[in-house]
């Protein structure tokens, strides 16, 4: 950069970006000009040629340890240039960009992914990305989730309460680039959505899937090319649950129906990674060990019950597990179980 004068070093040893020198400066962001200031407020340099230039390279200051040495001073890489360097040290890029995909938290998009996509594309002439996405921040209350805030909350503590699948489900019903207010009340409609596709799916359980409908699959597809659009594409779902539900109360024996019903499923599954389990598995989840052993002992005793032909114990127990909050199903496959 120094090399095509578009970088400089001042006296201090220091090097600094000349964002003048870069037609394409503020394209990411579009951010530039408003930020100017703060920007300029933050770090006021009296040789910088203008107010929006960014250190490249710093010199040490005495009470810093880590230095290196250079032909312009002993000192250490910027902020953004660290991550240039680090990119066109481990990625193989193109005549075009370097990297398809960088991503970072919406804080990040001025001045950092700013300065750290000119620095790249002056000094390599070609773009560091091919797309940019910025992610809003998890908030609980209202405020950002922080460890200094002690209001962390954790997958692996979540993860005891819920399925994957609907904190999947429920994270995925804000779009990525805003921020997510977490809410144990939204969590639990976010479930009960889930749980409708899953009701769907053992309404037209068992069978064969035939092919997905055309329609469907280009709305979920539309939404996801729409910057992830996942949101939108949950609205297809629910819509899709909906109206097939209907079909079905008019004709509950639509075979073609119940077919195109479990590709769809299958569709959703491998897009977006829900949908794919077997119901009354899915329905099982949060039951804890003692009891599903307890169930799983009471099912056991129906089944040799309804085998040896006592069909008052067998109906005892069925109304025991009732009482437990279980429903059971006899099915080709054996007895299966859910939480009511």
């Amino acid at each position: 950069l120094i090399d095509k004068d578009i970088a400089y070093v001042i006296s201090t040893g220091d090097v600094y970006f000349d964002t003048s020198k870069d037609k394409h400066y503020g394209e990411i962001s579009h951010r530039v000009a408003e930020d100017e200031e703060s920007q300029s407020r933050v770090e006021h340099v009296s040789e910088k040629r203008n107010p929006k230039d960014f250190a490249l390279w710093k010199s040490c200051k005495a009470e810093e340890d880590v230095c290196f040495d250079t032909a312009f001073s002993k000192g250490r890489p910027g902020w953004h240039i660290e991550c240039s360097a680090m990119i066109e040290k481990y990625f193989t890029g193109n005549n075009e960009y370097s990297i398809d995909i960088h991503g970072g938290g919406a804080d990040l998009l001025f001045p950092h992914h700013e300065n750290e996509a000119a620095q790249s594309r002056c000094a390599t002439g070609h773009a560091l990305s091919k797309y940019w996405m910025h992610n809003g921040f998890v908030q609980i209350d209202g405020e950002k989730m922080s460890k200094s805030l002690g209001n962390s909350f954790f997958l692996k503590d979540a993860l005891k309460l819920y399925d994957g699948e609907v904190l999947r489900y429920y994270l995925n019903s804000v779009h990525y680039r805003n921020d997510f207010n977490f809410s144990e009340e939204e969590l639990q409609l976010s479930k009960k959505r889930l749980d409708k596709l899953y009701r769907l799916k053992k309404r037209v359980s068992p069978g064969k899937a035939s092919a997905v409908n055309q329609k469907f699959k280009q709305a979920l597809l539309d939404a996801m090319s729409d910057d992830l659009n996942i949101s939108i594409a949950l609205a297809h779902i629910d819509e899709l649950v909906a109206n097939t539900n209907d079909a079905l109360d008019e004709n509950p024996k639509d075979k073609g129906l119940k077919k195109e019903t479990l590709a769809n499923i299958e569709f959703i599954d491998m897009l977006l990674g829900f949908g794919g389990k077997e119901p009354f598995s899915y329905f099982q989840i949060g039951v804890d060990e003692a009891l599903k052993e307890k169930i799983e002992a009471l099912v056991a005793q129906r089944v040799e019950a309804k085998k040896n032909k006592d069909f008052a114990r067998s109906d005892a127990i069925r109304e025991e597990l009732t009482t437990l909050g279980i429903n059971i199903m006899d099915t080709a496959e054996g007895t299966l179980w859910e939480k009511a």
